[in-house]
């Protein structure tokens, strides 16, 4: 189920560096927002406070209401997809899928179910018992988002994940986002430099500069 997130007045300072000043923003569960800005701006610091692989200098963040001080990255309702994801080469696609996931939670079948479901969403159960080093980059990076869904994030994390990739690789991967973001059970929050991204996600997009959000405008507009 998606939640709603909320950043407070945030801050982040590394040392002498203010990375983010007093960003406020509030978004919808079920909403899609893209923070873009040049290189430097702030839009990572965001993707990663929210995750929760830095803590705030100040201010609050909120998501589903509830806030995150001291709430550690496993512990919170997202999933982080970057343009690097880490994979098993040698494993096979489904294995790959549910690696991370506590193994005594669930049996063989019905991970192997949970697995197969997701990859269904990037037409890709049929291989299923391929060893992942036999898929394309693209279908490799798809599988790797999989791997995140798995875990049942409320909200989506994604960190330029089609960056590295060619314009031929990087439009299906993009369609497949968009996809994602349409079964309404995600809040999808998108960092990039590319203008052309959130206009086709949709939503809000963020405009960030010196590491202030500048002013938030409706994709479409």
């Amino acid at each position: 189920m998606a939640l709603q997130v909320e950043l407070d007045q945030v801050s982040m300072q590394f040392g002498e560096t203010v990375a983010l000043r007093d960003a406020s923003v509030r978004i919808e569960a079920g909403e899609a927002i893209s923070f873009i800005g040049p290189r430097g701006c702030g839009k990572t610091t965001i993707l990663r406070l929210i995750a929760g692989l830095n803590e705030p200098t100040s201010g609050h963040i909120r998501i589903g209401g509830r806030d995150m001080a001291g709430v550690g990255p496993a512990d919170r309702p997202t999933g982080l997809v970057l343009h690097s994801m880490p994979v098993y080469p040698l494993m096979r696609v489904w294995e790959n899928v549910v690696f991370h996931l506590d193994a005594d939670s669930q049996d063989r079948r019905q991970r192997r179910a949970l697995a197969e479901d997701l990859l269904g969403r990037f037409a890709l159960a049929g291989e299923a018992d391929r060893a992942l080093i036999e898929l394309d980059a693209l279908d490799r990076l798809r599988v790797a988002i999989a791997g995140v869904l798995a875990t049942r994030p409320a909200v989506l994390l994604l960190d330029e994940p089609i960056a590295a990739l060619p314009q031929s690789l990087a439009d299906p991967l993009l369609e497949d986002l968009v996809a994602l973001h349409g079964r309404g059970d995600l809040t999808v929050i998108y960092i990039t430099g590319d203008e052309a991204v959130p206009r086709r996600l949709g939503g809000r997009i963020a405009r960030m500069q010196g590491g202030r959000i500048e002013r938030i405008d409706a994709a479409s507009g």
